[in-house]
This record gives C-alpha cells, sequence and structure tokens, in this order.
C-alpha cells in the first residue's frame, strides 16, 4: 500500500513539473506571431540535402608503378594529368643488375638447347636398341632440369619489366643491354610522379601513381 501512494505522489509531481516548463501564450500573442493550427496534409515539396563530399578513386582502380630494379633514372615520358594506355612507355632506367639477369637467362638457353639435342639424340637411340634405359633416363632428368632453369631465369626477366618481345630479341641477338623500360599496367591518367632525371632509384622505389577515371566515388560526410 505504501509503494502505491507513493507512486501516485511521484506521478503528480512529475506532472506538475512538465506543467511547468510549458510555454503559455496567450491568444494576442498566438496572433502577432501568426500561428496558424490546421489538420496534416502530405507535402509535395522536395526535400534538398547539402552535405560536404569529396570525389576518391576506388582502390582497384588505382596503380603505383615502381621500378623492379635498382638503377638510374635517365628519363620520364610522363607527366601529371596525361592519359596513357596500357604498354606505354612511362620511363627508362639504366640499370646494371639487369644486365646480370640477361647473362644468366643467356647460358639457361645455350645449356637448355644442348641438353634438348642431347635429348632427342638419345629418344633415337634407344628406340633403334643403341643405348641402354638408363642413359635414356638421365638425358631425360638432365633435360628436365635445364627446362626449369631457363624458364626460371626467363620468368626473372620479365618480373624486371622486359617484355616478351624483348626477352625474344635478346635470345636472337644475344645482345646485352642495362636499358630497362617502364611500362604502364592500365590505360588510366597520371595523379603523381613520385622520381626525377637522375635520381638512383632502389628495387621497388615508386615512380608512377596512376588511376582509371571512368569510374569514381563520392565519400559524402553526412551528419
Amino acid at each position: 500500500m505504501k509503494r502505491i501512494i507513493f507512486s501516485l505522489l511521484l506521478i503528480n509531481i512529475l506532472t506538475v513539473a512538465a506543467k511547468d516548463m510549458q510555454i503559455k501564450i496567450n491568444q494576442a500573442q498566438i496572433d502577432q506571431l501568426d500561428v496558424q493550427v490546421g489538420p496534416l496534409s502530405k507535402s509535395k515539396q522536395i526535400l534538398h540535402l547539402y552535405a560536404p563530399a569529396k570525389v576518391v578513386v576506388p582502390a582497384d582502380r588505382e596503380f603505383l608503378i615502381s621500378s623492379n630494379q635498382p638503377g638510374l633514372v635517365i628519363q620520364l615520358l610522363a607527366n601529371i594529368g596525361d592519359s596513357v594506355v596500357k604498354g606505354q612507355i612511362m620511363a627508362k632506367i639504366n640499370s646494371p643488375s639487369l644486365v646480370t639477369l640477361q647473362r644468366e637467362f643467356l647460358t639457361a638457353g645455350n645449356e637448355f638447347n644442348l641438353a634438348e639435342l642431347d635429348y632427342k639424340r638419345n629418344k633415337i637411340l634407344l628406340e633403334e636398341g643403341v643405348i641402354a634405359n638408363r642413359y635414356w633416363q638421365e638425358s631425360q632428368s638432365i633435360f628436365s632440369s635445364k627446362t626449369a632453369q631457363y624458364q626460371t631465369s626467363r620468368q626473372l626477366l620479365i618480373m624486371a619489366g622486359m617484355s616478351e618481345s624483348e626477352i625474344n630479341s635478346l635470345a636472337k641477338t644475344h645482345q646485352l643491354s642495362s636499358f630497362l623500360n617502364i611500362r604502364a599496367p592500365i590505360s588510366g591518367v597520371v595523379l603523381d610522379r613520385s622520381a626525377t632525371v637522375g635520381a638512383r632509384l632502389t628495387e621497388q622505389a615508386p615512380l608512377y601513381r596512376i588511376a582509371d577515371l571512368s569510374e569514381l566515388w563520392l565519400e559524402i560526410n553526412v551528419p
């Protein structure tokens, strides 16, 4: 019973307090403020929302171009704001370490060719019964090993930045070159340039930042 009486007293106190917080105005004040009261109706006005926003490039459309080999920047062929196409040469670097990779590729290629000739010759001799199967297996094992070495050395040149056509030309002419062409991985627009002509680059040093601007996002700050 005491709890019920206490609850009723608390409700009365809150009700009085709520009434004291209300703003009371008389009819003269209502007329002066031009306050109009009417039924709710559907609004035909369109609400315009204004909010600050920032244009950003999606993460999967932005690329950082770097040098996979240390060297000296001898030429930069693109400026900020330029449009580039995939495969376009953007910079040229003089990299002595590239010559080492090319020499290893040519050596591996020569050993591969010799192993291939020996493999084909022993295969014919085995079919004619001239050599034992053991010699054939040895030549087959050597041929597999030299093939793997040749493919690895070729892949290292691709990772260094040489194109397939440049590698094929090297295999035919055997002419070593320390000049490395840096190409655009996608078609896009140059957003930033990190290097200057004459700068000495370490491995994976950034050169350019490019992006495909065919799709852009808006980061909107809505409170």
